[in-house]
């Protein structure tokens, strides 16, 4: 008989100790409840004019949209590039990449020189930045003809540079 006696009391005592843990909160901060001012709404008359329909038609107009011819060049591919006025041609293989082109070559010096860009919205210019580990770089332009086997272009705008796709022998007119 002592013993469901002494499981009865065990019991209690723990139901007795739970419900008291659980009127506790977990977790008490010192800090007081912030709390957020705001206004209350305002009401604002506006007084509306009838404007002349000549300036409301003007001012409404949208500009004509401007035509953009868009070649589907695929830049990805071997080349053969020359840079300045000089006639030595260099091998790189251009990767792309969405609409970013990448690509290096080692130059005569052994140093290496490498160009990164961005195909333009027309898909036949390349605008970006190239970078020589001799310390030097700039920016170049090449727009692709409409053969899409040489482009021409320029390196820090004064600096010829040209390419071609299938050949080896220099574009006649490398700047542009």
């Amino acid at each position: 008989m002592r013993t469901p006696l002494k499981l009865a009391i065990i019991s209690i005592c723990c139901l007795a100790i739970i419900s008291v843990a659980c009127s506790f909160p977990f977790f008490q901060s010192n800090e007081e409840e912030i709390v957020i001012p705001t206004l209350v709404p305002q009401v604002i008359t506006v007084l509306v004019t009838a404007a002349p329909e000549d300036q409301v038609a003007a001012a409404s107009a949208t500009p004509a949209p401007t035509a953009v011819v868009v070649m589907d060049v695929d830049w990805d591919d071997q080349w053969t590039i020359w840079m300045g006025d000089s006639s030595k041609g260099y091998t790189i293989d251009f990767l792309v990449q969405g609409d970013k082109i990448s690509g290096s070559t080692v130059l005569t010096n052994h140093n290496s020189i490498s160009f990164i860009g961005t195909i333009q919205e027309d898909g036949g210019t390349v605008k970006g930045t190239w970078e020589n580990t001799d310390g030097t770089e700039g920016e170049f332009t090449i727009y692709m003809d409409s053969s899409e086997n040489l482009f021409t272009g320029r390196m820090s705008s004064s600096n010829a540079f040209c390419g071609s796709r299938n050949s080896s022998i220099k574009p006649s007119d490398c700047f542009k």
